[in-house]
């Protein structure tokens, strides 16, 4: 039953009790002044049923009725999507993911999916950025990533280790690695770092010949199962290309002997201006595989810059090639974003580098005989393994009134630890016996002592 009441100017009906009447609209208004079903403008509050679901929900879409709003409690408010619940906003939390499923949550940025990401199924927070900078500490595994060690030179044209942990590494092909200055103030690298490396490479043409930049990154375990992120900058002199592999090596005594190749390759071409490279690899699982008595083993990351045919499979058929390679900020993380340069502090750094090789500051002992001074060292950092013991050239001590230089390299190695080392430094002349001997003469700047302990 329809009454038009003219006293109060709306359109009543009677209720399903036919106990009283309910106002339908006003009758001075268009349409009643209701919402047409064009749509419109709504005042008042809208009331939706209690009884919705993350099935059902009570606001929904006609094509797609397990989507939308529902309420599962008192003071909460629901969000579901096929069927599931994806958020909940309570009165003290909201919540994402709230049932465990394997939803990821992610933030994009303007030029960066991944900004900020939960991953759900990895159960770990992913973030690219954190105010511009870099974040916590100890996740680039690369030591020296940003070159500002070189503590045997910094020019090298053999197969060798140059810049600290980093091997230039060829075979038929020559080349020439050097440490390069930025230009102060430079942009196209950010974060002003000081020094990148330069490779000449001078291509030889043969099945077996290369040249590449190494560094092995101790303990095979490092990553194992996991996926990892290679990232560093680049340019050359013409635009070419340079391919990335990773290596585990089960070290002396392991199995395979051989290690395990071809993790990750990727070929990339790279232009005449910095850019990034950025490589995304899963290192294989190690069950089943032996590690080396001697903890030598390693993930080695290779920088692949001329490479016959022989390593075609292991470079994505790189191909020989002549050319100017310039390297800097060289990163390998966890995860599958690469992060910004880690730049730890300049004494961490060093620490970390003279783990593996490190020059005798200081050294004190005395005249065993008129041409051999017995001497200790002391390391400035624990090293990796105990050392092995070289020299630089020849080594200049004094007794305190006279100096003594040797007439050629000579040392014998009494014993020594991962702490300190007894020697002999042979090839004096004419020093008195039992007299305290110290060294080097004139500093660590000039010749002295070599350690080293690399993989």
């Amino acid at each position: 039953m329809w009454w038009a009441d003219t006293t109060t100017g709306v359109l009543k009906q009677r209720n399903a009790a036919n106990s009283a009447w309910v106002i339908i609209g006003t009758l001075a208004s268009t349409n009643l002044g209701l919402l047409s079903l064009a749509g419109g403008t709504l005042t008042g509050a809208m009331l939706a049923d209690d009884a919705g679901t993350a099935a059902l929900p009570a606001i929904a879409f006609d094509g797609d009725t397990n989507t939308g709003i529902f309420r599962a409690g008192a003071d909460q408010f629901n969000i579901a999507t096929n069927g599931v619940e994806r958020v909940e906003f309570g009165n003290t939390e909201v919540v994402f993911n709230d049932d465990g499923a394997d939803v990821d949550f992610r933030v994009e940025g303007d030029t960066n999916p991944n900004l900020f990401k939960i991953d759900a199924g990895l159960d770990e927070v992913q973030v690219a950025n954190l105010n511009g900078g870099q974040l916590a500490g100890l996740r680039n595994a690369i030591i020296n990533g940003n070159f500002d060690f070189w503590q045997r030179g910094t020019s090298f044209t053999g197969s060798e280790y140059g810049a600290d942990r980093w091997v230039h590494n060829r075979s038929g092909t020559t080349h020439t690695a050097t440490r390069q200055p930025f230009t102060v103030g430079q942009t196209a690298v950010p974060n002003e770092p000081t020094y990148f490396c330069r490779t000449v490479v001078s291509s030889v043409a043969g099945a077996g010949n290369f040249a590449n930049l190494v560094q092995k990154i101790e303990d095979v375990r490092a990553f194992a199962g996991q996926q990892v992120t290679v990232s560093f900058w680049a340019k050359v002199d013409a635009t070419k290309n340079i391919a990335i592999e990773l290596v585990q090596d089960f070290g002396t005594g392991g199995s395979p002997s051989a290690g395990v190749t071809t993790i990750g390759t990727t070929k990339v071409s790279i232009g005449t201006s910095w850019q990034k490279v950025t490589v995304t690899a899963t290192v294989p699982s190690i069950s089943g595989k032996t590690l080396g008595a001697n903890s030598d083993h390693s993930l080695t990351l290779v920088i692949w810059f001329d490479a016959g045919s022989t390593y075609n499979a292991r470079t994505d058929s790189l191909g020989q090639q002549s050319g100017t390679f310039e390297i800097a900020q060289v990163q390998v993380e966890r995860g599958p974003v690469a992060t910004p340069f880690e730049r730890r502090s300049i004494g961490q750094e060093l620490a970390l580098c003279q783990r593996y090789y490190q020059l005798v500051s200081a050294f004190i002992g005395g005249a065993n005989a008129a041409s051999v001074a017995a001497v200790q060292a002391v390391f400035q950092t624990p090293m990796r393994a105990t050392p092995t013991l070289g020299q630089t050239g020849v080594i200049q001590i004094s007794d305190s009134s006279s100096d003594f230089t040797q007439s050629a390299p000579s040392l014998s190695n009494l014993g020594s630890t991962p702490n300190s080392a007894v020697l002999f430094l042979n090839n004096f002349s004419s020093m008195t016996v039992a007299r305290v001997a110290f060294g080097p003469r004139n500093g660590p700047t000039t010749n002295t002592i070599t350690l080293s302990s690399e993989l």
